[in-house]
């Protein structure tokens, strides 16, 4: 009984990790990447000016910190 289900696992294991699903990844990455219109980079102006850069310009994401801190704490960040 523990042979069989060795196998089982063994056979669904070898598929997983295998090429077939690393085509369907990287195929479906493909895919919403066009469908999106290469949203990824595109938009990383935008990206970076309101998440990383916001750190820097926006006073009421840092107005919990000191003057001199310029980092922000995770619950800001969410």
């Amino acid at each position: 009984m523990i042979g069989l289900i060795e196998t089982i696992n063994g056979a669904v294991n070898n598929f997983v990790w295998g090429i077939p699903m690393l085509v369907l990844l990287v195929g479906t990455g493909i895919l919403m990447t066009a469908l999106t219109k290469v949203f990824q980079i595109s938009h990383f102006g935008y990206w970076m000016k309101h998440t990383l850069g916001s750190i820097f310009t926006d006073k009421h994401i840092t107005k919990h910190t000191g003057a001199e801190d310029k980092s922000i704490s995770q619950f800001q960040s969410l």
